[in-house]
């Protein structure tokens, strides 16, 4: 479809809502994981797009994982768009609060 990959996911959990599918629960996990990721992108992609910038940073403990970076490369690749992660990602939220507060 379009520019993406064969390799792109159509759908996630489609298959379990046709028939009965035994998922192990580190399955279901991987499969919780890389559509988080997905969203995360697709929504962070067309951020950018709209706001005419050039990159997205992400931050969050999410992005300690492997499978979640993985995810995410993958999703960004298919755009042909980029993004970053600082230095330990999952103090950016406790960061920006402080940064916050010290503006207001």
């Amino acid at each position: 479809m379009g520019k993406l990959p064969l390799r792109a996911n159509a759908v996630n959990f489609g298959r379990l809502s046709r028939e009965a599918v035994d998922l192990s629960p580190e399955d279901i996990a991987a499969a919780l994981v890389r559509m988080v990721a997905q969203v995360i992108a697709m929504i962070a992609i067309n951020a950018v797009k709209a706001e005419d910038l050039s990159q997205v940073v992400i931050i969050g403990h999410l992005v300690d994982l492997p499978s979640m970076r993985a995810a995410l490369d993958e999703v960004f690749g298919f755009y042909d768009a980029s993004y970053c992660v600082p230095d330990q990602p999952g103090i950016g939220t406790a960061i920006g609060a402080l940064l916050c507060l010290e503006d207001g």
